[in-house]
């Protein structure tokens, strides 16, 4: 048993080190974001990447990581396909003669009608986002969504960029309500501590009065110390999960050696009823 495990993973190894490695210059591609979502070496070279172009969203992609696992993925997929998008349209634009092959794949460039229909598609999962954003925020943030409402109406191009913002602080405890109400409360408690504590900070850079400060102090660090229990109980959270799928994998692995010695114990059996079965039906034991 321990032999067959042993070479079963170095099997593995030698597979994902091959890929990875054979992949380590060539483009993102949308398989290839969903092939390597689990490899953590792979996600830290998307993050890597997406960190050269916009270093804050790179750095909100880790928090999501460690906040919303699950979420974090769903976006970073959705940043895996843009890069393919804006891949195939950069290579479209190329002279023909300099466009350039994959070395891991024969695939062609978007035609105008794939890439035409790439970008409806975009932009419905977007509108579909925004007005998402917007019921949520006129349930829980009415004086923003009335903002924003107002913005909308007097310049579109600021309304977009505001959107844009809002929806990276929001998105995360949106999807998290539909999955995990008990993290979205933690995440959203978590976004009002920031804000009270930057409110804070900016307060005690500008006063004069050392009574005041010492004062604006002492509420700093009662923020503080709210927003390190609330990180405490979402990495409470993480490690409850972790446990749990830990302990359904304990299951299949049991269940999956009582079935393995179980065939090893009845080979001679199951020897005989394959020899009978090529000539008259089904096995129980999968030979193929």
């Amino acid at each position: 048993m321990k032999m067959l495990l042993k070479i079963s993973m170095l099997t593995v190894i030698i597979i994902a080190g091959t890929a990875i490695t054979a992949s380590a210059e060539a483009p993102i591609t949308e398989e290839r974001g969903r092939m390597f979502m689990n490899d953590d070496k792979m996600v830290a070279r998307i993050l890597e990447r997406i960190a050269q172009n916009d270093p804050t969203e790179a750095e909100r992609l880790e928090q999501l990581r460690e906040d919303n696992p699950g979420q974090f993925k769903e976006e970073l997929r959705e940043a895996v396909s843009a890069h393919r998008h804006q891949d195939n349209l950069q290579e479209s634009a190329r002279p023909q003669g300099r466009r350039r092959r994959s070395s891991h794949q024969n695939m062609r460039p978007m035609s105008k009608g794939q890439a035409g229909r790439a970008k409806e598609r975009a932009r419905g999962r977007l509108e579909y986002k925004e007005q998402e954003l917007i019921g949520w925020l006129e349930k829980n943030e009415p004086e923003k969504a009335k903002e924003l409402s107002e913005l909308k109406a007097k310049d579109r191009g600021k309304y977009r960029r505001m959107i844009s913002i809002e929806m990276k602080k929001y998105r995360g405890i949106i999807e998290a309500e539909k999955t995990n109400p008990e993290l979205a409360k933690l995440l959203k408690k978590d976004l009002e501590l920031k804000v009270q504590r930057n409110k804070l900070i900016k307060k005690i850079a500008a006063s004069t009065n050392n009574d005041e400060k010492e004062a604006l102090d002492e509420e700093l660090e009662d923020v503080i110390s709210d927003r390190f229990d609330v990180i405490l109980k979402k990495k409470q959270m993480r490690y409850d999960d972790l446990a749990k799928r830990l302990e359904e994998l304990k299951k299949k692995v049991k269940q999956s050696k009582s079935e393995l010695d179980n065939f090893k114990d009845k080979k001679s059996e199951y020897i005989s009823e394959r020899a009978k079965s090529l000539l008259e039906g089904s096995s129980e034991f999968k030979w193929d």
